[in-house]
């Protein structure tokens, strides 16, 4: 059988030394892509295919690899770096790659991420993956009778079985539709807060523009 993306992630993973792979662990946790940002907690005691699957979740697959890549070039594993580029084709062209100080914080970038939908359904994903992944069955009725997805694509992602990565596609469709679309779904968090008690209070605290 041919190795997906994932499994080539964990085999780089695997190859790394504890100490390395505890720096890149701590690498991922500081690095922001486009909005997006795995907390270090989650990442503190992950293994290989936790932080494989993290990745993927939080970001497309490509962009899981080119993140991937990038990080490993960062801490000196060059050879590991080149090997993982060969074999997913991941093009590191990292626009939107950031690295902040654990304790950074501006005040108006805060605001203007609190501001946009979309940034900010990026910013709690992997909160809200944790947190929908528990009974999909209301977000995907929702979304659906709200129209923010065809029927085709309504029964592609019931066809899903994982509700981790029913969740994550969900999300990334969603964001993908632009701030209307994601304005709309944070408004029907906002209604199911009953159905998800333990989802993020900063994302159902949002204003419509």
């Amino acid at each position: 059988m041919e190795k997906t993306l994932k499994d080539h992630l964990v085999d780089t993973l695997d190859e790394l030394v504890e100490e390395q792979f505890n720096r890149f662990k701590d690498k991922l946790g500081e690095t922001t892509f486009q909005g997006s940002k795995i907390p270090k907690g989650v990442l503190e005691k992950a293994k290989s295919l936790e932080v494989a699957s993290l990745l993927i979740r939080t970001y497309s697959k490509k962009q899981a690899a080119e993140i991937t890549v990038s990080i490993l070039r960062a801490i000196n594993e060059v050879d590991l770096a080149k090997e993982l580029e060969k074999k997913t084709g991941a093009v590191v062209n990292m626009v939107g790659l950031e690295s902040s100080p654990p304790h950074a914080g501006v005040p108006g970038e805060v605001e203007e991420v609190i501001e946009d939908p979309v940034s900010l359904l990026r910013t709690h994903k992997v909160r809200l993956i944790e947190v929908l992944s528990n009974d999909p069955s209301p977000i995907e009725q929702g979304v659906h009778s709200k129209g923010l997805l065809s029927d085709r694509k309504y029964r592609n992602i019931r066809s899903i079985n994982d509700p981790s990565e029913k969740i994550a596609e969900l999300l990334d469709f969603i964001m993908g539709k632009g701030s209307g679309a994601a304005q709309e779904f944070i408004d029907l968090l906002r209604k199911l807060q009953d159905d998800f008690p333990t989802l993020p209070a900063e994302l159902l605290g949002v204003n419509r523009n």
